[in-house]
């Protein structure tokens, strides 16, 4: 069976060997190290990766989002965001192009494991319902979030069919209010209340916490209310 093809991009040397020898530890193959815009869509229309996993700030070039979002328009493919940047503008530019993970550096080899796993399984949808209602009827704690989501009530985990999604303390609090509301909007000001204890925070803050979440799920299975709150769109 032939490998799957990742494009790398990263404009540090280094960090790009790093990735690359991790990632063809897993049996994928690196089709090229990218290190600005133009040179990843001249390797990806050379080459037609499988999956990009890309740094978000390039110097010198326009960033990795930018770089990603160019190449899907060639070909569709999963993006796996490495980045060091976490502030609001980056999550909100990159949770548009409905990355299938967002990991921040310092990252971790298990941290490229899980996502090129999650990758691979959401370029396979064929029968993606079926298996996840055969998923949930045999395990009564589960509950279907849709687009092959799945929810663990009792432990509070997230997987995307069988694969974990690895989710941040205040990120799984967050979800764990969505799910408990059953498509109903939960305000802002409880997301303040219960996840930060009625300690004062920013707008800025909550809608991080918000965007961050939405690069661990696809986009559109979050709602915002602006100025008001944000609910789970529940879609079987």
């Amino acid at each position: 069976m032939s490998k799957h093809k990742v494009l790398v991009i990263e404009d540090e040397l280094i960090i790009a060997i790093e990735i690359k020898n991790i990632i063809e530890s897993f049996g994928f193959e690196v089709i090229g190290i990218a290190k600005d815009y133009s040179k990843s869509l001249e390797l990806a229309r050379k080459n037609f990766p499988d999956i990009i996993v890309a740094d978000i700030n390039l110097k010198k070039s326009r960033n990795g989002i930018e770089s990603s979002s160019e190449i899907c328009r060639i070909k569709k493919v999963p993006i796996i965001y490495l980045t060091a940047y976490s502030d609001e503008k980056t999550i909100k530019e990159a949770a548009m192009t409905n990355p299938t993970s967002y990991i921040l550096k310092p990252f971790r080899e298990e941290d490229i494991e899980v996502a090129l796993k999650l990758a691979v399984c959401k370029m396979d949808t064929t029968n993606i319902t079926l298996y996840v209602e055969n998923l949930i009827k045999d395990n009564p704690n589960f509950k279907n979030l849709g687009l092959g989501y799945i929810y663990d009530v009792e432990n509070s985990n997230l997987y995307y069919k069988n694969i974990p999604v690895r989710l941040g303390k205040k990120e799984r609090m967050l979800l764990e209010l969505l799910v408990c509301a059953n498509g109903n909007v939960v305000p802002f000001r409880t997301i303040e209340t219960v996840i930060w204890n009625d300690e004062i925070v920013s707008e800025n803050i909550v809608r991080v916490l918000l965007y961050r979440l939405r690069t661990k799920l696809e986009h559109k299975l979050i709602e915002t209310i602006p100025s008001f709150g944000c609910r789970l769109v529940v879609t079987n």
